[in-house]
């Protein structure tokens, strides 16, 4: 089993991924009734809007010209997101005795399709997969997320022992 750290993204990695991600969110998008879409849309906006300073002290803290007396919680947060990122890189997987239920989305980002990310690898329980009906980014978010909601319901309920009082 191959339990090595993550290679860091290189630039067209990332390129890449943003260029994914918002082929998937216009996939989203399109699949919603009009309603759903300007709530969607106005959703993305929000989060445009909050992440904008956040990445711009992530930007900003790269030059030694700005000094670290600055803080804001743009600053803060972006480096919470480096800090992230470093532990993402520098995790090392190890075995899990349990089973594991993966629920992925219907497609996902080019990146994580590799075979050394996969929990059948690590799971000595073995491993079920549940495919949503929802492209990658949008799983955690309105009206996606009730997918994923359903989903965990039914797992847990599957798992959980029944009860009479219950």
């Amino acid at each position: 089993m191959n339990c090595s750290k993550l290679r860091p993204p290189s630039i067209w990695d990332e390129t890449y991924q943003i260029c994914q991600r918002s082929a998937f969110h216009v996939a989203n998008f399109l699949s919603l009734d009009s309603e759903s879409r300007a709530h969607f849309f106005s959703e993305k906006m929000n989060a445009l809007r909050s992440r904008l300073p956040v990445w711009g002290s992530m930007l900003l803290s790269r030059f030694p010209i700005n000094s670290r007396e600055t803080v804001s919680e743009s600053r803060v947060l972006g480096e919470i997101w480096q800090a992230n990122e470093r532990a993402y890189l520098n995790y090392i997987p190890q075995p899990y005795p349990g089973k594991v239920t993966d629920f992925r989305p219907l497609k996902q980002y080019r990146g994580l399709h590799n075979p050394d990310l996969k929990w059948d690898r690590l799971a000595e329980g073995g491993q079920e997969v549940v495919v949503l009906p929802v492209n990658a980014p949008s799983m955690l978010f309105e009206p996606f997320v009730k997918h994923l909601a359903a989903a965990l319901r039914k797992s847990i309920d599957g798992v959980l022992p029944t009860s009479k009082a219950a």
